[in-house]
């Protein structure tokens, strides 16, 4: 993309739209609220809808109200915003509100799956249905911000061995040496996905390592400093990237 491209595209007032058809449409709930409210959309502002497939549709705004807004859509069509080939994250379950931010900063570094997981060391074992819908707002809105297109889904917790592995994997180990580089060179296997593993602010277990290791992963360092689990997460995910984008 160009940067004049880019340009004219971050001029664009972004909102989500599950079912895209062009037209006049009504928006309405949160997304219309922060149109409104925040972003502070007036008549004729122009705005990129997205369904979160991968489909976008430009239009204009053509009225406003109290609590909704009415807009113009044209044309839906097709573009490539995401990495070609699935990053998928497997992210231990985080006390306290740690896991909204590792969601939000996965989503714009380009993850499109995020799979939250229990490990022998994790102090919570569980997540409320409320707590990981709002996860999964946070995953679409950070879409929104980053220019995306395809919504990354955030699945409930299961136990680390139940989860299967990608075509080819990195697992955040502190008794790595070697770095994602050393084990794989971005782009040169044609991997049809990729996937990063982190563990609770324990680490994994000894059990678990060798687990990992009786698999065949890539277990790999993220330098020689102790990293907070949340940082971990985004750390690897960010090293895992070359390996899913495409240069253009």
């Amino acid at each position: 993309m160009g940067v004049f491209a880019m340009v004219q595209r971050l001029k664009l007032l972004r909102v989500f739209v599950p079912v895209l058809e062009p037209g006049p449409q009504e928006l309405h709930g949160t997304e219309a609220h922060h149109l409104i409210s925040v972003l502070r959309a007036r008549r004729g502002t122009p705005i990129e809808a997205f369904d979160g497939s991968g489909k976008v549709a430009r239009g204009s705004v053509v009225k406003l109200h109290r609590s909704h807004l009415d807009m113009e859509l044209g044309e839906p069509f097709d573009v490539q915003r995401d990495p070609p080939t699935p990053l998928v994250a497997s992210v231990a379950l985080l006390k306290g509100d740690k896991l909204a931010s590792v969601v939000k900063r996965l989503t714009e570094i380009g993850v499109t799956r995020i799979r939250l997981l229990v490990s022998d060391h994790c102090d919570v074992t569980s997540i409320r249905d409320y707590k990981l819908d709002r996860l999964q707002r946070i995953a679409v809105q950070a879409v929104k911000q980053s220019g995306r297109v395809r919504i990354p889904t955030v699945d409930a917790p299961r136990p680390v061995r139940d989860l299967p592995f990608c075509d080819l994997d990195f697992v955040a180990s502190t008794s790595a040496t070697m770095w994602p580089h050393e084990w794989a060179q971005p782009g040169a296997n044609g991997h049809k996905s990729v996937g990063v593993w982190t563990g609770p602010e324990g680490g994994w277990s000894d059990l678990e390592v060798e687990w990992f290791e009786s698999q065949q992963v890539n277990l790999v360092t993220l330098g020689g400093s102790t990293l907070r689990a949340e940082t971990a997460a985004v750390a690897l995910a960010a090293h895992a990237a070359p390996y899913v984008w495409t240069r253009t």
